[in-house]
Order: structure tokens, then sequence, then C-alpha cells
């Protein structure tokens, strides 16, 4: 094992030593969070794959194609449909708005209260992907070394932080184009070695039934399409999302780096998917969570494997990362200067702007190791499952009154938008702690949508 570490180990330093000399390149919180408004077309679809494509998508995928098969493909399809509707219809209206988050477009819009129940509900959800992230990462540390889940949970943290603490949006930009082609790289050799290892077409296919296996819909047609909704409506209104379309440095490339997004990230799934169906057609009994974790570690020489391994970790560390920027750019843009002013009434407007990095810089790790936390106590919990759940929480209530705000600005009014918000979001919330049966994003949404379509009607 020593060459499998020292690989791992030599390409995990140079990508925290490459956060660390971006970082220190990061001279405001304008860079800090969104890059400076000058990411080309490949630094906005490094943000947004970067934040997408995680551990859901290579760890989670492997986990349920073990488990379910071609269910397992909805996470990157919907992903890569987010993407592209992203660059479609909001790049434009989001960059033009004037705001920085999308709290603040909701509060210009709604106010302050739709507002802040709006935030709570996303940052819930961005919080339960986030640690679905640190679940992925502890799945694939424990895989290969024997180390307990708060072992794992550990070093997954000391990563994150070399990442992204001190670099933000500029650091993560950068490193999300290499990230990327790294997990491009990795996961195809791992389809190419399940192949060669006897997991050909014919071979799966002769040893595994139709159903489920190979049923995009094996778990139910209403189970998989929710996973795949729950992508759309997490995604759409999500802050680290449009952080990336404000990031580009201008229109088309905030558009164009959505489409290559967009492109590149169902493939991956299916690399995914065919590692799993192959382990399970050989008759592989492992927990499924280390499904992808053993299968890098038992086919290939010691040197490759760690490098092929330390992506993909690197690929779950970079997505958290991306959801711990988005949500401690919420609280900084739109809480934190109400707070300094509650405290210190005296406070001046450079004060607060030379407050702000340091703020972000103490959001973030605060997020990271709360993260942590609840990730080391989530251990064999199913990945994808989990981070449906935390895009349904983002999007039931929100997405709706969010597009509604973006293409149709002045049509709902306050009281309508509120309860399309609270409703949505409770529904969501209360649906599996009353053990109602179902997805309860189809209800959420309904309610929301509903609240949304009549509120416009009586405006109109």
């Amino acid at each position: 094992m020593f060459f499998f570490w020292l690989s791992a180990a030599a390409i995990l330093v140079a990508f925290i030593i490459a956060g660390q000399i971006i970082g220190r390149r990061t001279e405001g919180a304008k860079d800090y969070a969104f890059a400076g408004g000058k990411a080309s077309g490949a630094g906005v679809a490094g943000i947004l794959l970067g934040s997408v494509v995680g551990g859901a998508s290579t760890v989670g995928t492997v986990q349920m194609g073990y488990l379910y098969g071609f269910s397992a493909m909805w996470f990157t399809v919907g992903g890569g449909v987010a993407c592209f509707l992203l660059g479609r219809f909001l790049a434009r209206p989001v960059r033009t708005s004037g705001v920085a988050t999308v709290t603040q477009l909701l509060k210009k819009e709604f106010g302050e209260t739709a507002s802040t129940v709006a935030m709570l509900g996303v940052t819930l959800g961005s919080m339960l992907s986030m640690i679905t992230q640190f679940m992925s990462c502890n799945a694939l540390i424990q895989g290969v070394a024997p180390v307990s889940r708060w072992g794992a949970s550990a070093i997954t943290t000391a990563a994150m932080f070399g990442f992204i603490a001190f670099g933000g949006m500029k650091s993560f930009a950068q490193l999300g184009k290499a990230k990327i082609l790294l997990l491009y790289i990795a996961m195809g050799l791992c389809t190419l070695a399940a192949i060669q290892g006897g997991g050909t077409a014919a071979n799966v296919g002769g040893t595994l039934p139709l159903h489920p296996w190979f049923n995009p819909f094996g778990r139910g047609f209403f189970e998989d399409l929710g996973g795949f909704f729950s992508l759309l409506t997490g995604i759409l209104c999500t802050q680290i999302y449009t952080q990336a379309l404000i990031s580009g440095r201008s229109l088309e490339a905030a558009k164009r780096g959505a489409y290559i997004s967009a492109a590149l990230m169902p493939p991956l799934g299916f690399f995914g998917i065919w590692v799993g169906l192959t382990l399970r057609a050989q008759g592989v009994d492992i927990p499924a969570g280390h499904a992808l974790g053993w299968f890098i570690r038992n086919h290939f020489p010691p040197a490759a494997a760690g490098a092929i391994w330390v992506a993909i970790l690197i690929t779950a560390i970079g997505c958290a990362a991306g959801l711990v920027l988005g949500i401690g750019t919420n609280f900084i843009q739109d809480y934190y200067p109400c707070v300094m002013r509650a405290c210190r009434p005296s406070v001046t407007e450079d004060s607060l702007q030379r407050g702000t990095l340091a703020a972000s810089r103490t959001a973030v790790i605060v997020l990271i190791v709360t993260a942590a936390t609840f990730g080391a106590l989530g251990e064999n919990l199913p990945i994808l499952q989990w981070s449906y759940l935390g895009l349904a929480f983002r999007g039931a209530g929100t997405l709706c009154p969010f597009m509604v705000a973006v293409l149709l600005p002045g049509r709902l009014k306050n009281p309508w938008a509120l309860a399309a918000i609270a409703g949505g979001t409770a529904i969501v919330c209360l649906w599996p702690l009353l053990k109602l049966p179902g997805n309860p994003l189809y209800p959420g949404f309904a309610f929301s949508a509903l609240c949304c379509l009549v509120g416009c009607r009586k405006t109109a």
C-alpha cells in the first residue's frame, strides 16, 4: 500500500498547495465570493461541475448502481438538464438583476419575511447535501484504510480547509476545472477496468435480469422521477449555482459554462452505474457505500489506484466546498451587515467591507466543521437518497417564487409568495416526520406552484 498512499498524497497535497497559492491572491470579498467576476466559460463550468458533481455523482451512483442498477442515472441526468436550463433561461436575468444572492432577489421582490424563510429552507437543504459529501468521502476513505468514520471525517475536513477556506470562489473556479479533468480520467479508467475484468455487456446482461437492473425506473416510476425532479428544483434556485453565473466575466461566458456542464455531467453517472453493475454481476458482497473504493483498490496497481482514488475523493471534497461557499455567501452578503450594525451602530461602511472577507472565511470554517460532524454520524445511510432530500428542501417551496421573481417580476404579491415558500418547505419537512407515503417533493412543489399560479392570476 506504500505506493498507493504515495500517489494519493502527492495529488492531494498538490491540490491543497494550489488552493493556498490562489488563496493568497484573493484580495477582497468579491474575489472570495464571485472570483472577481472574471471567470471564463471553463471557469464557470468548473464552479458548476465542482459543486454539482461530487460524492453523490460518484460514490453514491456506484452505490445505487450496485443496489438497483440504472435507476441511479437520474442524479447526473437531472444535473445536466438543470445546468442547461440555468444557461438558457436564468443566466441573463440573474446577471442583470443587480443582486448578489438568491435571498437578496427574493427580498427585493417579496420582502424580508419571505426571503428569510426561503433562505432557511435552502440552507437546510444545502447542509443535507454537504453532509452527504462527507458521508461519501468517509466511505471512500474507509474503503481503503482501517480508520474510524471520525478519523475519515477529520481527513476530509483538513483537505477541504486547504481547498477553499482562504481562497473561496477564486480557488474553487481554478481547482474545479482540474478536478473535473481528473474525475473523467478516473471514472473512465474504472469503467474500462470493469469491462476488462469481465464486466462486458454480454456478461452483465446475461447475469442480471432486466428488472430492476436495466430499468431506469427500477425503484418505481414516481420514486425515480422524483430523483430527477429534485435535481431540477434544487439546482435552479441554490445560491452556489446562480453565484457561478454571476462569476462569469460576461453573459456569453456564463452561458457557455452552463452548457459545458450540461454536456459533461450525464456520462459520469453511466460510468459509475457500470462499475456498480459489474460488482453486482460478479457476486461481490461488500457494503454498498464502499463499492467504489473497494473496486479501485482491487482492480488497479497500487500507484494507479491511489491516483484514481484520490481524484474521486477530491471530487466529493470539492462538491461540499461549493455548497459551503454558497451558504457562506448567503449569510455574509445578506445578514452580516445587519448583525454588525445592530452590535455596533457606529460602524462605518469601510469597516464593514474590511471585515467581510474575514467573516466569510469564519463562516466557511464553522460550516465545514458542522457538516463533518453530522457526516460522521451518518454512516451507512443511502447517499443518493439523502442528496435527493436535500435538493427537495432547497427547491420545493422556493423554486416557483424564485422563477416568478426572475422571469415575471411584479406579478406575485408578497402574501402569496410567502405562502408558497413556507408551505412548500413545511410539507417537505413534515412529510417524512409524519411517515406519510411517497416523495415529499411532489406535494410540497405542487402546493408552492398552486400558490404562485393563484397569486399571479389575481394580480393579472
